[in-house]
């Protein structure tokens, strides 16, 4: 998931961190004892005390490896990515920085990196005024390109205010679970969908992803709300004289012989055997 995704995702309160691989357990096999036959590791470790570490030392080592896993394999893909990106930067920052300090070399230039690119910068300017005819001055041209970086950083600012409210947006109509939305996120980037572009109606594309999924927990949700609306008017109807409690009614129905059961328990069903 990129990071811009996860930073949103993090605002909203959703956890976006990967839980490690819980380690399997030894299996015994069925019918099997376990096998105690000291290996030929234990019986050199036996009869070399000086080479052996003592039990309650290699049980806090084992305490610790379990609780802090290092293990490279362990890693999310999102932290491999991350890693892996950090470590390209590097070496890109180290090339340029080379770079650059040949040319202040090969230039004779007597100063620091940022003396030099601003220098660069001046020089970069004044060419381009005078490809215009020296119709615009080198200072005014330097304002209208700071002016426009500026005003790309506010359209960015205000393009992730606009993503973070659609996802907050869809969350809300759609009921959905942090893990719910954290799905359709990371299906959006392995499709390459780009949620970022302005007007994206993430309703209505979630709707065409997760039609099916959506349209099974319209089903169960109905019939839950069902479940419990004729349970209240089943219990409103049927109160126990023992103990003035309600009549339990079943708060789940999966097969048609449960269904059989909760028709014969309303009020209509009774009145028509009496």
């Amino acid at each position: 998931m990129p990071e811009d995704y996860q930073a949103i995702l993090s605002d909203l309160g959703v956890d976006t961190s990967s839980n490690p691989a819980t380690p399997a357990a030894p299996v015994t096999p069925e019918g099997g004892t376990a096998d105690n036959t000291p290996s030929q590791a234990d019986n050199t470790a036996g009869t070399n005390p000086e080479d052996s570490a003592p039990a309650s030392a290699t049980a806090d080592n084992a305490d610790a490896t379990a609780a802090n896993p290092t293990d490279e394999g362990q890693d999310s893909d999102d932290q491999r990515r991350r890693n892996e990106a950090f470590a390209t930067m590097r070496s890109e920052n180290t090339k340029y920085k080379k770079f650059i300090g040949q040319i202040m070399k090969g230039a004779n230039f007597q100063g620091t990196e940022e003396d030099f690119m601003a220098a660069l910068e001046d020089a970069s300017y004044r060419r381009q005024a005078q490809q215009q005819g020296n119709q615009v001055s080198p200072e005014l041209l330097k304002r209208m390109d700071a002016l426009e970086n500026q005003n790309n950083v506010l359209l960015e600012e205000r393009n992730r205010e606009m993503f973070t409210a659609n996802l907050k947006n869809l969350q809300d109509h759609f009921k959905l679970s942090d893990a719910e939305l954290k799905e359709f996120v990371n299906f959006a980037v392995r499709e390459k969908i780009d949620l970022t572009i302005p007007g994206t109606n993430f309703i209505t594309l979630y709707q065409g992803l997760f039609f099916d999924k959506l349209n099974k927990k319209m089903i169960e949700d109905a019939r839950q709300e069902w479940i419990t609306q004729n349970g209240k008017a089943d219990n409103a109807a049927n109160p126990d004289g023992k103990s003035g409690k309600k009549d339990p009614t079943p708060n789940n129905v999966n097969t048609m012989a449960e269904f059989n059961s909760l028709l014969q328990t309303l009020p209509i069903n009774q009145n028509n055997k009496n």
